[in-house]
């Protein structure tokens, strides 16, 4: 009878080396599993960065384009007040009229001079103000955007740390299984006499 309690004793004890195994192969299998989830999230966050800074570029490209379309309307604007004023003159000319310093036709032509002004300072400054907001904009996605991606990138860290954790606590628990089933074992084959005395 003792020799059939020795054997349960050593089955026991090899389930217990198998669940030992299981526990250290079952801790890499873990560390492995956050290694590729760690590296996911590491390069997720490299392409997080790579579009924050592209946002900015872009950005900055969009406020260039702008401000050309703005010098280009102003310019545009300048040269169509310069010939609505010069029609003004060549009308009042061929009518006869005078075109005297003091005059109603020098002061209505210098009120629409100085509104066709006011007009085109109002769209230089706007055209300066939009291109500003754009690159602020730009700014502002690629600040977000950095923050984010260095976030995911202690994320990964995180991840990372976590596998070495499950790889060692994996280790060490199998180690302790398997210090245990040895000496459920020698136990085992100590009560049976198999050892000697």
């Amino acid at each position: 009878m003792a020799g059939m309690g020795a054997i349960m004793g050593i089955i026991g004890a090899v389930g217990s080396i198998a669940s030992a195994a299981s526990s250290i192969f079952g801790g890499m299998e873990q560390e492995e599993q956050y290694d590729f989830q760690a590296e996911a999230q590491d390069t997720a966050a490299d392409d997080q960065m790579n579009a924050a800074y592209e946002a900015e570029l872009l950005a900055d490209q969009n406020a260039r384009n702008l401000e050309s379309e703005s010098y280009e309307n102003v310019r545009r604007e300048e040269e169509r007040l310069d010939q609505e004023l010069g029609s003004q003159r060549a009308r009042a000319a061929a009518s006869g009229m005078a075109l005297d310093d003091d005059g109603s036709l020098s002061q209505t032509m210098a009120a629409s001079r100085k509104e066709g002004q006011t007009q085109i300072d109002w769209m230089k400054q706007a055209g300066v103000n939009q291109a500003d907001i754009i690159r602020w904009e730009g700014d502002m996605a690629r600040k977000t955007g950095v923050s984010s991606a260095q976030f995911g990138k202690s994320m990964a860290k995180t991840t990372k740390k976590r596998g070495d954790a499950a790889k060692w606590d994996g280790i060490f628990t199998g180690g302790t299984k398997m210090v245990n089933a040895v000496g459920q074992g020698y136990t085992a084959g100590q009560t049976a006499g198999w050892w000697g005395t």
